[in-house]
Protein backbone atom coordinates (compact mmCIF):
# COMPACT_ATOMS: atom_id res chain seq x y z
CA UNK A 1 0.00 0.00 0.00
CA UNK A 2 1.66 3.13 -0.83
CA UNK A 3 2.08 6.10 2.46
CA UNK A 4 0.34 9.65 1.20
CA UNK A 5 2.93 10.57 4.29
CA UNK A 6 6.42 9.83 2.23
CA UNK A 7 8.01 12.66 0.88
CA UNK A 8 9.39 12.90 -2.43
CA UNK A 9 12.58 15.08 -3.67
CA UNK A 10 13.22 16.50 -7.20
CA UNK A 11 16.00 18.81 -7.50
CA UNK A 12 15.70 21.26 -4.28
CA UNK A 13 11.70 20.16 -3.81
CA UNK A 14 10.34 17.66 -1.22
CA UNK A 15 6.76 17.54 -1.15
CA UNK A 16 4.41 14.60 -0.29
CA UNK A 17 2.79 12.76 -2.61
CA UNK A 18 -0.94 15.12 -2.51
CA UNK A 19 1.07 17.95 -2.48
CA UNK A 20 2.62 16.85 -6.16
CA UNK A 21 -0.62 15.89 -7.30
CA UNK A 22 -2.31 19.13 -6.40
CA UNK A 23 0.81 20.93 -8.69
CA UNK A 24 0.09 19.28 -11.53
CA UNK A 25 -4.13 19.38 -10.90
CA UNK A 26 -3.90 15.62 -10.68
CA UNK A 27 -5.23 12.82 -7.92
CA UNK A 28 -3.03 10.68 -5.94
CA UNK A 29 -4.58 8.38 -7.36
CA UNK A 30 -3.62 9.50 -10.72
CA UNK A 31 -0.34 10.57 -9.78
CA UNK A 32 0.52 6.73 -7.90
CA UNK A 33 -0.79 5.00 -11.32
CA UNK A 34 2.31 6.34 -12.93
CA UNK A 35 4.43 5.42 -10.50
CA UNK A 36 2.65 2.17 -11.39
CA UNK A 37 3.47 2.24 -14.87
CA UNK A 38 7.10 2.93 -14.28
CA UNK A 39 7.21 6.46 -15.15
CA UNK A 40 10.81 8.10 -14.60
CA UNK A 41 10.38 10.50 -11.25
CA UNK A 42 11.33 13.53 -12.64
CA UNK A 43 8.42 12.79 -15.33
CA UNK A 44 6.21 11.64 -13.05
CA UNK A 45 6.90 14.76 -11.09
CA UNK A 46 6.94 17.33 -13.74
CA UNK A 47 4.03 16.55 -16.20
CA UNK A 48 0.91 18.46 -16.04
CA UNK A 49 -2.32 15.90 -16.06
CA UNK A 50 -3.96 15.74 -19.50
CA UNK A 51 -7.30 18.04 -18.35
CA UNK A 52 -4.51 21.06 -16.86
CA UNK A 53 -2.54 20.53 -20.97
CA UNK A 54 -5.89 20.77 -22.41
CA UNK A 55 -7.01 23.65 -20.19
CA UNK A 56 -3.90 25.92 -21.42
CA UNK A 57 -4.65 24.48 -24.66
CA UNK A 58 -8.37 25.92 -24.95
CA UNK A 59 -8.17 28.76 -22.36
CA UNK A 60 -9.18 31.66 -25.44
CA UNK A 61 -11.73 29.43 -25.94
CA UNK A 62 -14.33 29.32 -22.95
CA UNK A 63 -15.01 32.53 -21.04
CA UNK A 64 -14.60 32.13 -17.04
CA UNK A 65 -18.74 31.49 -16.48
CA UNK A 66 -17.46 28.66 -19.23
CA UNK A 67 -19.32 29.75 -22.35
CA UNK A 68 -17.89 30.31 -25.79
CA UNK A 69 -15.85 33.36 -26.21
CA UNK A 70 -17.03 35.18 -29.15
CA UNK A 71 -13.74 34.72 -31.32
CA UNK A 72 -14.74 30.99 -30.97
CA UNK A 73 -18.14 31.77 -31.42
CA UNK A 74 -17.45 33.32 -34.73
CA UNK A 75 -14.80 31.06 -35.90
CA UNK A 76 -17.66 28.07 -35.55
CA UNK A 77 -20.02 29.87 -37.14
CA UNK A 78 -17.80 30.96 -40.30
CA UNK A 79 -16.67 27.09 -40.97
CA UNK A 80 -20.05 26.08 -40.48
CA UNK A 81 -21.28 28.49 -43.16
CA UNK A 82 -18.49 27.85 -45.41
CA UNK A 83 -19.38 23.61 -45.07
CA UNK A 84 -22.02 22.56 -43.54
CA UNK A 85 -24.68 22.96 -45.98
CA UNK A 86 -27.60 22.47 -43.81
CA UNK A 87 -26.40 25.60 -42.22
CA UNK A 88 -29.21 28.20 -43.02
CA UNK A 89 -26.71 30.52 -44.59
CA UNK A 90 -24.74 27.61 -46.63
CA UNK A 91 -26.22 28.96 -49.14
CA UNK A 92 -24.68 32.30 -48.96
CA UNK A 93 -21.24 31.35 -48.47
CA UNK A 94 -20.31 27.79 -48.82
CA UNK A 95 -23.34 27.19 -51.78
CA UNK A 96 -21.40 30.03 -53.73
CA UNK A 97 -18.17 28.27 -53.54
CA UNK A 98 -16.65 30.15 -50.81
CA UNK A 99 -14.34 28.25 -48.67
CA UNK A 100 -12.64 28.26 -45.41
CA UNK A 101 -8.62 27.84 -45.42
CA UNK A 102 -7.45 24.56 -44.52
CA UNK A 103 -5.26 26.30 -41.82
CA UNK A 104 -8.13 27.78 -40.25
CA UNK A 105 -10.71 24.94 -40.73
CA UNK A 106 -8.31 22.80 -38.29
CA UNK A 107 -6.94 25.54 -35.56
CA UNK A 108 -8.93 27.90 -33.87
CA UNK A 109 -5.63 29.13 -32.64
CA UNK A 110 -4.43 30.17 -36.05
CA UNK A 111 -7.65 31.84 -36.71
CA UNK A 112 -7.39 33.93 -33.69
CA UNK A 113 -3.17 34.75 -34.69
CA UNK A 114 -4.93 35.97 -38.04
CA UNK A 115 -8.22 37.62 -37.03
CA UNK A 116 -7.27 38.94 -33.80
CA UNK A 117 -9.71 39.85 -30.70
CA UNK A 118 -13.11 41.55 -30.77
CA UNK A 119 -12.59 44.63 -30.25
CA UNK A 120 -13.98 45.53 -26.69
CA UNK A 121 -15.75 48.82 -27.29
CA UNK A 122 -19.21 49.01 -29.48
CA UNK A 123 -20.85 46.28 -30.98
CA UNK A 124 -18.38 44.35 -33.60
CA UNK A 125 -18.91 41.53 -36.17
CA UNK A 126 -16.37 39.42 -38.21
CA UNK A 127 -16.81 40.52 -41.94
CA UNK A 128 -15.83 39.15 -44.75
CA UNK A 129 -14.05 41.40 -47.65
CA UNK A 130 -16.09 41.63 -50.60
CA UNK A 131 -15.11 39.77 -53.22
CA UNK A 132 -13.25 37.01 -51.30
CA UNK A 133 -14.16 33.42 -52.38
CA UNK A 134 -12.08 31.58 -49.75
CA UNK A 135 -12.04 33.02 -46.01
CA UNK A 136 -8.72 32.85 -45.12
CA UNK A 137 -5.48 35.22 -43.56
CA UNK A 138 -6.61 38.83 -44.43
CA UNK A 139 -10.02 37.83 -45.66
CA UNK A 140 -12.26 38.76 -42.71
CA UNK A 141 -12.22 41.84 -40.83
CA UNK A 142 -13.51 43.04 -37.30
CA UNK A 143 -16.60 45.59 -38.57
CA UNK A 144 -19.25 47.42 -36.28
CA UNK A 145 -22.86 46.31 -36.79
CA UNK A 146 -23.46 49.94 -38.51
CA UNK A 147 -21.07 49.25 -41.11
CA UNK A 148 -22.35 45.83 -41.48
CA UNK A 149 -25.86 47.18 -42.23
CA UNK A 150 -24.22 49.51 -44.38
CA UNK A 151 -22.57 46.74 -46.80
CA UNK A 152 -25.81 44.83 -46.96
CA UNK A 153 -28.28 47.96 -48.08
CA UNK A 154 -25.16 48.88 -50.66
CA UNK A 155 -25.39 45.11 -51.64
CA UNK A 156 -28.85 45.15 -52.36
CA UNK A 157 -28.61 47.96 -54.88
Amino acid sequence: MNNPATLYTLGDRTDTISAWAASLGMTVDGLYSRFYREWPLEKALTTPSLRRLRQRENYHMRTEDGRFTPEYACWSQWKCRCSCDTHPNWGMYGGKGIRMCSAWAHSFTTFLADVGYRPTEGRWVLACRPGVKEVGPGALEWITVAESNRRKREARK
